[in-house]
């Protein structure tokens, strides 16, 4: 078993209205195997924003105590989620390359990246992420992958995702406080992308929308990459809200019953005039109030119409109706807010994308997983997971392709050498065989010494690369 499979990974996902931190490693096959977890409620919070960094610490540190308690694990380094202030732009960049005839690697990579984040921003603001979207040579042909080719210019073009700065480094600060190192930050919609999404559909277009309790976040995926990102400063707490300012119970009632009797799609019930639920419970008082199920669908349509309307202005500033933009994935809700019955109903009437579902992480997890985690709620956390061991792999194998790198190199090497040094011999080491079959068994030595070099190094390749697949 490879060392990465029997390595522990931290999640820390920040929400507005929970904090979970997921502890979880990588089975033999593959499949995230989540090993336990802490939860607290946040407290602190607004729209993803830090507005008391001592409550988010204790609520932190309530998650992890939970953590040390029942697994008797000190975490240490956690991949945390982001949310907040954000916005996206497409930015190209080339490097000259000193030597050419060299194959692109690790160090070239990491030239670009560099200069594409250095790239002017405005005051307050950090770059969080960058996401290649496409690399191109010196002959003018785009490819999704520059690493192995040769040629002068390398020019890349990134998607970066910026956010502010203030934000990152409070939500970094209270994780600290807490006794904990943040190694990565993570947007949360791209975390959750990687719990509910597959290949097919982020190559085919689709766009991600996390429905959190104070925001909902919007991910949207073309020809495999990253296209957009926005963040909407309404989620569903809003809903809980509406019902609870037209109700006049509590807010914890308010929650609990769009939980329990919440429809989002009023015409999806049967006898909703005629069906009554009781509200309005305070203390050991009896409920005094009643509601029908219809009138709660009626509040909660309007309120998630009001957030789902925004995702729409979204998906048409991305240009979602242009042919070559294309959603032919659809839409996938998650979040917690896409456990609200029906929710998805709404989306597809106000986006007329038809084929619109609901995103559990499920396909990521191992088979014995906690079904409470198999949920929309737990996407943004099982995506950190998915997101740092990814990282692992993609560090691997960039040293795999690095050692490829150096060994290709050092048999093209090799080849000049052997040919300049016979360029270089001097003719009276050149002898002429007095008989023909002599002349003719040279020859054919030299044509099989050719082919015995060409069958090892053929051999030499085929051995690295069965050395890979054994190790992983």
């Amino acid at each position: 078993m490879n060392a990465i499979t029997k390595k522990q990974y931290f999640a820390l996902d920040i929400g507005t209205t929970k904090i979970v931190l997921l502890v979880a490693t990588k089975n033999e096959y593959g499949k995230i195997q989540v090993l336990g977890y802490g939860q607290a409620p946040t407290r602190g919070m607004d729209c993803g924003t830090v507005v008391n960094g001592l409550e988010v610490s204790k609520a932190i540190l309530e998650a992890v105590n939970q953590v040390r308690d029942k697994m008797g694990i000190d975490p240490k380094n956690v991949v945390i989620s982001i949310i907040g202030k954000i916005r996206t732009e497409f930015r190209s960049n080339y490097i000259v390359r000193s030597n050419p005839k060299e194959l692109v690697g690790a160090a070239d990579m990491r030239q670009l990246e560099q200069q594409i984040a250095a790239l002017n921003l405005s005051p307050g603001e950090q770059v969080l992420q960058i996401v290649p979207q496409w690399f191109k040579m010196s002959d003018g042909v785009k490819t999704k992958e520059a690493i192995g080719l040769v040629g002068e210019r390398l020019e890349a073009n990134y998607l970066a995702v910026i956010g502010n700065q203030a934000d990152i480094e409070n939500v970094c600060a209270c994780v600290k406080r807490s006794d904990l190192v943040p190694t990565k930050t993570i947007l949360q919609p791209i975390a959750s992308a990687q719990a509910v999404l597959n290949e097919e559909e982020m190559e085919a277009g689709v766009a991600l929308v996390d429905i959190g309790g104070g925001t909902t976040d919007i991910a949207i995926f073309k020809n495999g990459v990253l296209k957009s990102t926005a963040v909407i400063k309404l989620g569903g707490n809003h809903i809980t809200k509406r019902i609870r300012e037209l109700t006049g119970i509590l807010p914890k009632e308010a929650e609990a019953l769009k939980l329990q009797f919440g429809c989002a799609w009023p015409g999806a019930l049967e006898n909703s005039s005629s069906t009554y639920v009781m509200i309005g419970k305070y203390g050991n008082k009896e409920p005094d109030k009643k509601i029908s199920t219809g009138r709660l669908a009626e509040i909660i349509y309007e309120a998630s119409e009001e957030i789902l309307t925004q995702v729409v202005n979204v998906l048409k500033a991305y240009g979602y109706q242009d042919p070559e933009k294309r959603l032919d994935a659809g839409i996938v809700l998650t979040g917690g807010g896409a456990q609200l019955k029906e929710i998805d109903l709404v989306m597809t009437y106000l986006s007329k994308i038809v084929n619109t579902r609901i995103g559990l992480p499920s396909a990521k997890v191992a088979g014995d997983t906690d079904d409470k985690l198999i949920s929309p709620v737990y996407s943004t956390a099982i995506g950190l997971i998915c997101t740092a061991i990814e990282e692992d792999e993609k560090e691997e194998s960039l040293v795999n392709k690095e050692s490829f790198k150096a060994m290709l190199e050092s048999n093209l090497k090799k080849k000049f050498s052997v040919e300049k040094d016979q360029e270089d011999l001097p003719e009276e080491s050149y002898t002429i065989p007095d008989d023909d079959d002599d002349f003719e068994d040279d020859e054919e030595q030299k044509k099989s010494g050719f082919k015995s070099t060409f069958i090892n190094s053929i051999n030499s390749i085929k051995t690295f690369f069965n050395k890979q697949s054994e190790e992983k």
